[in-house]
């Protein structure tokens, strides 16, 4: 199994309804319709920090596993806080890895406009920001204003794919 805490970075303020995903480095094989089906989503478990930040997986198989760790949407007990690093761990048979401790840092922010080719706001538009070089499992997603504006938050620091889509345009929009 695997158990630990999730603090705030900035001050060590224990992390409570954080969402932590735990991972499995390689993907079992799956065949047929419902294997396509989980594979599609990928073999993972998932748990929620209590009010001291704690959280806990048991019975997990041994191998190698990736701990990543987002701050609950829209807690307003805290100062925002962006998702973690993802953090590697080993699991051998019979035993509990314990004080696995994960820091969330300050949420930082994308800002920008979705505009048309002709240069007009596009009202409405679905953006979503991944983080290249992770596997995180909940992108950041946000919409556009009137004006086209949008800010996507919580976001760390890090290299981020943005997508964008909007009513009555056929394909993705590009992003720049």
């Amino acid at each position: 199994g695997v158990e630990g805490e999730v603090v705030a970075r900035e001050t060590g303020e224990p992390v409570h309804r954080a969402h932590v995903f735990l991972r499995p480095l390689e993907q079992p094989e799956f065949s047929g319709m419902l294997g396509s089906l989980i594979a599609s989503e990928g073999v993972k478990s998932e748990d929620w920090t209590d009010s001291d930040g704690r959280f806990s997986f048991e019975r997990i198989a041994p191998g190698e596993y990736e701990l990543i760790v987002q701050p609950a949407r829209g807690g307003k007990d805290q100062a925002p806080l962006a998702g973690s690093d993802p953090q590697f761990i080993e699991v051998i048979d019979g035993r509990i890895e314990r004080g696995v401790k994960v820091e969330l840092p300050p949420a930082l922010t994308i800002k920008g406009m979705v505009v048309d080719s002709t240069g007009a706001p596009i009202d409405g538009a679905s953006i979503a920001g991944a983080r290249k070089g992770t596997r995180d499992p909940r992108p950041a997603r946000t919409k556009s204003g009137e004006d086209g504006s949008f800010v996507l938050s919580p976001v760390s620091v890090g290299t981020y794919t943005l997508s964008c889509t909007a009513k009555d345009f056929s394909a993705p929009l590009p992003v720049e």
